[in-house]
C-alpha cells in the first residue's frame, strides 16, 4: 500500500513540475525584449564602425590623390579663353 502512494506523490510531483512553467512568461517577454534590443544596439555599433573606417579610407584616397596631382602631374598653363585683342578693347 505504501508503494501505491508514493507512486502517485511522486504522479503528482512529475504533473506539477510539467505544468508549472520554470519561468513565467513576462520573465521570457523581458529576456527577449532583451536580446532583440541588444542585436540592434550591436548591428548600429558594426554600422557605424564600418562607416568611420569607410570615411577613414576615402579620407586617406584623397590624400593620396592630392598628394599625386601635386607632385607628379605636368603642370599645365591656365587659359583664359580670351583673345589677347579682346583685353585691350
Amino acid at each position: 500500500m505504501v508503494c501505491y502512494v508514493q507512486h502517485a506523490i511522486l504522479f503528482v510531483k512529475v504533473m506539477i513540475s510539467y505544468l508549472v512553467p520554470d519561468k513565467p512568461e513576462w520573465v521570457e517577454t523581458a529576456i527577449a525584449s532583451l536580446e532583440y534590443q541588444s542585436k540592434l544596439a550591436y548591428k548600429r555599433q558594426v554600422a557605424h564602425h564600418l562607416c568611420s573606417i569607410l570615411v577613414f579610407y576615402v579620407f586617406i584616397y584623397l590624400l593620396i590623390y592630392l598628394f599625386i596631382y601635386t607632385f607628379f602631374m605636368p603642370k599645365q598653363h591656365i587659359k583664359l579663353g580670351i583673345c589677347e585683342s579682346e583685353i585691350f578693347v
